[in-house]
Protein backbone atom coordinates (compact mmCIF):
# COMPACT_ATOMS: atom_id res chain seq x y z
CA UNK A 1 0.00 0.00 0.00
CA UNK A 2 2.62 2.22 0.44
CA UNK A 3 4.26 1.92 -2.66
CA UNK A 4 0.77 2.78 -4.33
CA UNK A 5 0.76 5.73 -2.14
CA UNK A 6 4.51 6.66 -3.29
CA UNK A 7 3.42 5.87 -6.59
CA UNK A 8 0.66 8.11 -6.52
CA UNK A 9 2.46 10.99 -4.92
CA UNK A 10 5.09 10.62 -8.07
CA UNK A 11 2.19 10.78 -10.26
CA UNK A 12 0.71 13.84 -8.95
CA UNK A 13 4.13 15.75 -8.70
CA UNK A 14 4.93 14.79 -12.61
CA UNK A 15 1.28 15.99 -12.67
CA UNK A 16 1.38 19.63 -11.67
CA UNK A 17 4.56 20.45 -13.36
CA UNK A 18 3.38 19.50 -16.83
CA UNK A 19 0.19 21.31 -15.71
CA UNK A 20 3.19 24.06 -15.34
CA UNK A 21 4.69 23.56 -18.58
CA UNK A 22 1.36 23.50 -20.51
CA UNK A 23 0.39 27.02 -18.74
CA UNK A 24 4.05 28.29 -19.92
CA UNK A 25 3.61 27.20 -23.26
CA UNK A 26 0.28 28.62 -23.38
CA UNK A 27 1.82 31.73 -22.91
CA UNK A 28 4.30 31.38 -25.06
CA UNK A 29 1.79 30.58 -27.63
CA UNK A 30 -0.61 33.93 -27.00
CA UNK A 31 3.02 36.23 -27.21
CA UNK A 32 3.78 34.50 -30.33
CA UNK A 33 0.37 35.25 -31.39
CA UNK A 34 0.55 38.98 -30.51
CA UNK A 35 3.88 38.98 -32.41
CA UNK A 36 2.21 37.80 -35.13
CA UNK A 37 -0.30 40.41 -35.27
CA UNK A 38 2.37 43.07 -34.74
CA UNK A 39 4.38 42.21 -37.40
CA UNK A 40 0.95 41.63 -39.62
CA UNK A 41 0.00 45.49 -38.85
CA UNK A 42 3.40 46.38 -39.38
CA UNK A 43 3.82 44.81 -42.63
CA UNK A 44 0.30 46.47 -43.96
CA UNK A 45 1.31 49.68 -42.87
CA UNK A 46 4.74 49.60 -45.11
CA UNK A 47 2.95 47.86 -47.90
CA UNK A 48 0.26 51.17 -47.57
CA UNK A 49 3.37 53.40 -47.52
CA UNK A 50 4.98 51.81 -50.32
CA UNK A 51 1.61 52.26 -52.92
CA UNK A 52 1.40 55.69 -51.50
CA UNK A 53 5.25 56.26 -52.51
CA UNK A 54 5.09 55.19 -55.82
CA UNK A 55 1.99 57.13 -56.40
CA UNK A 56 3.62 59.75 -55.66
CA UNK A 57 6.80 58.41 -57.95
CA UNK A 58 4.58 58.59 -60.88
CA UNK A 59 3.36 61.90 -60.46
CA UNK A 60 6.60 62.93 -59.52
CA UNK A 61 7.78 61.39 -63.25
CA UNK A 62 5.00 63.04 -65.21
CA UNK A 63 5.93 66.46 -63.77
CA UNK A 64 9.29 65.58 -64.53
CA UNK A 65 8.57 64.64 -67.89
CA UNK A 66 6.81 67.96 -68.32
CA UNK A 67 9.57 70.28 -67.04
CA UNK A 68 8.34 70.88 -63.89
CA UNK A 69 10.73 69.14 -61.90
CA UNK A 70 14.34 68.81 -62.17
CA UNK A 71 15.60 65.58 -63.80
CA UNK A 72 17.06 64.45 -59.63
CA UNK A 73 13.87 65.00 -58.17
CA UNK A 74 12.44 61.77 -57.77
CA UNK A 75 15.92 60.65 -55.97
CA UNK A 76 14.68 61.22 -52.94
CA UNK A 77 11.41 59.23 -52.73
CA UNK A 78 13.21 56.42 -54.67
CA UNK A 79 15.54 56.22 -51.50
CA UNK A 80 12.27 56.10 -49.38
CA UNK A 81 10.58 53.49 -51.41
CA UNK A 82 13.95 51.28 -51.46
CA UNK A 83 13.93 51.09 -47.69
CA UNK A 84 10.34 50.90 -47.40
CA UNK A 85 11.07 47.66 -49.62
CA UNK A 86 13.61 46.82 -47.57
CA UNK A 87 11.90 46.87 -44.39
CA UNK A 88 8.65 45.22 -45.87
CA UNK A 89 11.20 42.31 -46.74
CA UNK A 90 12.21 42.02 -43.04
CA UNK A 91 8.82 42.06 -41.69
CA UNK A 92 8.27 39.42 -44.00
CA UNK A 93 10.83 37.40 -42.72
CA UNK A 94 9.98 38.21 -38.62
CA UNK A 95 6.63 37.18 -39.54
CA UNK A 96 7.45 33.60 -41.56
CA UNK A 97 9.81 32.74 -38.57
CA UNK A 98 7.16 34.01 -36.11
CA UNK A 99 4.69 31.81 -37.18
CA UNK A 100 6.84 28.89 -37.81
CA UNK A 101 7.46 28.74 -34.00
CA UNK A 102 3.91 29.94 -33.28
CA UNK A 103 2.75 26.05 -35.03
CA UNK A 104 5.65 24.54 -33.25
CA UNK A 105 4.64 25.38 -29.98
CA UNK A 106 0.59 25.04 -31.18
CA UNK A 107 1.69 21.28 -32.02
CA UNK A 108 4.01 20.80 -28.69
CA UNK A 109 0.48 21.95 -27.12
CA UNK A 110 -1.63 19.23 -28.79
CA UNK A 111 1.04 16.45 -28.06
CA UNK A 112 0.90 17.77 -24.32
CA UNK A 113 1.61 15.30 -22.05
CA UNK A 114 -0.44 16.35 -19.45
CA UNK A 115 -3.65 14.26 -20.42
CA UNK A 116 -1.21 11.03 -19.81
CA UNK A 117 0.07 12.41 -16.65
CA UNK A 118 -3.91 13.14 -15.38
CA UNK A 119 -4.34 9.06 -16.34
CA UNK A 120 -1.31 8.30 -14.46
CA UNK A 121 -2.67 9.84 -11.53
CA UNK A 122 -6.18 8.28 -11.91
CA UNK A 123 -4.95 4.81 -12.51
CA UNK A 124 -2.85 5.06 -9.21
CA UNK A 125 -5.88 6.75 -7.42
CA UNK A 126 -7.59 3.69 -8.74
CA UNK A 127 -4.82 1.02 -7.38
CA UNK A 128 -5.19 2.78 -3.59
CA UNK A 129 -8.61 2.41 -3.64
CA UNK A 130 -8.82 -1.19 -4.81
CA UNK A 131 -6.08 -2.11 -2.47
CA UNK A 132 -8.65 -0.53 0.61
CA UNK A 133 -11.22 -2.66 -0.80
CA UNK A 134 -9.41 -5.87 -1.66
CA UNK A 135 -9.89 -7.24 1.90
CA UNK A 136 -14.11 -6.27 1.14
CA UNK A 137 -13.97 -7.90 -2.13
CA UNK A 138 -12.31 -10.95 -1.33
CA UNK A 139 -14.84 -11.44 1.81
CA UNK A 140 -17.56 -10.57 -1.04
CA UNK A 141 -15.99 -12.80 -3.78
CA UNK A 142 -15.31 -15.93 -0.99
CA UNK A 143 -19.05 -15.57 -0.12
CA UNK A 144 -20.71 -15.64 -3.80
CA UNK A 145 -18.29 -18.33 -4.75
CA UNK A 146 -19.80 -20.63 -1.59
CA UNK A 147 -23.40 -19.58 -2.83
CA UNK A 148 -22.65 -21.02 -6.37
CA UNK A 149 -24.45 -24.69 -6.59
CA UNK A 150 -22.15 -27.15 -6.67
CA UNK A 151 -22.85 -27.80 -10.62
CA UNK A 152 -21.96 -24.82 -11.84
CA UNK A 153 -18.96 -25.64 -14.39
CA UNK A 154 -17.33 -22.19 -15.16
CA UNK A 155 -17.24 -20.72 -11.72
CA UNK A 156 -14.48 -17.87 -12.43
CA UNK A 157 -16.94 -16.59 -14.90
CA UNK A 158 -19.24 -16.07 -12.58
CA UNK A 159 -17.17 -14.57 -9.95
CA UNK A 160 -15.65 -12.05 -12.90
CA UNK A 161 -19.83 -11.62 -13.58
CA UNK A 162 -20.41 -10.92 -10.15
CA UNK A 163 -17.39 -8.40 -9.36
CA UNK A 164 -18.02 -6.50 -13.02
CA UNK A 165 -21.95 -6.41 -12.34
CA UNK A 166 -21.43 -4.65 -8.86
CA UNK A 167 -18.89 -2.23 -10.17
CA UNK A 168 -20.32 -1.20 -13.32
CA UNK A 169 -21.34 2.17 -13.71
CA UNK A 170 -23.44 3.78 -16.12
CA UNK A 171 -21.88 7.06 -17.91
CA UNK A 172 -23.73 9.66 -16.44
CA UNK A 173 -23.05 7.90 -12.99
CA UNK A 174 -19.40 8.46 -13.61
CA UNK A 175 -19.29 12.44 -13.72
CA UNK A 176 -19.85 12.77 -9.62
CA UNK A 177 -17.14 10.39 -9.26
CA UNK A 178 -14.69 11.75 -11.82
CA UNK A 179 -15.63 15.67 -10.10
CA UNK A 180 -14.46 14.01 -6.65
CA UNK A 181 -11.43 12.67 -8.19
CA UNK A 182 -10.38 15.70 -9.68
CA UNK A 183 -10.88 17.93 -6.72
CA UNK A 184 -9.63 15.06 -4.67
CA UNK A 185 -6.42 13.91 -6.49
CA UNK A 186 -5.86 16.62 -9.63
CA UNK A 187 -5.51 19.97 -7.76
CA UNK A 188 -2.59 21.09 -5.41
CA UNK A 189 -4.84 21.33 -2.08
CA UNK A 190 -5.98 17.85 -2.56
CA UNK A 191 -3.40 16.67 -2.85
CA UNK A 192 -1.92 18.20 0.31
CA UNK A 193 -5.07 16.40 1.81
CA UNK A 194 -4.68 12.95 0.57
CA UNK A 195 -1.15 13.15 1.80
Amino acid sequence: MQNIQEELKTAQHRYFLEMENHAKLLKEISLLDDRVDDATRQINLIDARIKSLTEQRSVLHADIVAGNQPINAADKIGDQLAQARRQAADYDEILLLTRQTLESKRRDQLESKLGNKKSAVYAAAAKLMLAELTPALQKAVAIYSAGLPYYVTDRHQHIKDFVTDACFTHEENTRPFLLEAEQLYLTPEGAQQCS
